[in-house]
């Protein structure tokens, strides 16, 4: 495992979909490192799908053999429409 006090940091990518959140790792060379999937359970309401995305996020950074101090970013991809529809 790297030591967290290594300079080198890291970038994480979410894809937030319908069904399914993904988290990628990537380093400076933006090689992906580690990566986790859950599903998004939408009807659970948004509260529940933000915590989805943070055990994603914190599965696919342990995934790499990281810590997320070593996470310098993090960069979410999503349809907003989909976000909007759902709220109302």
């Amino acid at each position: 495992m790297p030591e967290p006090a290594s300079k080198t940091e890291y970038i994480v990518g979410v894809d937030l979909g319908g069904t399914k959140i993904l988290a990628g790792i990537f380093n400076s060379s933006l090689e992906c490192i580690g990566m986790a999937k859950v599903s998004t359970k939408a009807q659970r309401g948004v509260a529940a799908v933000v915590e989805r995305i943070e055990r994603c996020v914190r599965d696919a950074v342990d995934e790499a053999d990281l810590n997320l101090k070593q996470v310098a970013g993090l960069g979410i991809g999503l349809r907003a429409r989909w976000i909007f529809q759902r709220e109302r």
